[in-house]
């Protein structure tokens, strides 16, 4: 069975279960976008995300509200030859795919401002399968790293890993908690 679609829940949903519940008029991609765009918001601190959400993005939903209805109302199978699972689909790419009309810096100071001309061959494909392309993600510098620490943009932060408070670094048997950082 499909989950809810409520505003808290289409934040949560996987791709394949945005996908699934898109193509059974659950939701719309305006909702999906509007829920990932709030998420994205309320988890600023963690320096995720480069940038915010990309000029393209609500254009991009729409579109492919729009695609939708008129499958619908032309009583055209979901599954038809130009429609893809991700069509709707909110997802963000790393810093270093240049996206049409967005800042590509790959996480380096040396590239701020710039602007490619071009779009990547990843992207492209994305967009052509009607994915909505929400946001570019923090990383290490060109990529040359594995933690997300090294980064024009600053450090990104786990939201899984619980560090020791103060009282648990200075040795407290008693003290058992921990906090996100």
């Amino acid at each position: 069975g499909s989950r809810a679609a409520t505003a808290g829940a289409l934040a949560t949903w996987t791709a394949a279960e945005a996908a699934a519940a898109l193509h059974a008029g659950e939701c719309t991609a305006h909702a999906l976008l509007k829920a990932a765009t709030t998420r994205m918001g309320s988890t600023r601190q963690l320096n995720a995300f480069v940038g915010g959400v990309l000029d393209t993005a609500s254009r991009d939903a729409d579109a492919s509200d729009e695609r939708r209805n008129r499958r619908r109302g032309s009583g055209d199978d979901e599954k038809a030859p130009g429609s893809s699972m991700l069509d709707g689909v909110p997802i963000a790419v790393k810093d270093n795919f240049c996206v049409r009309g967005a800042p590509t810096t790959a996480g380096s100071k040396m590239l701020k401002g710039y602007t490619p001309p071009m779009e990547s061959t990843v992207t492209a494909r994305l967009r052509a399968a009607g994915a909505v392309i929400v946001g570019k993600c923090n990383m290490d510098e060109f990529g040359m790293g594995s933690a997300n620490v090294h980064s024009a943009s600053g450090a990104c932060i786990n939201p899984w890993v619980a560090r020791p408070t103060r009282e648990d670094e200075n040795g407290d048997e008693n003290s058992s908690s921990s906090e996100l950082r």
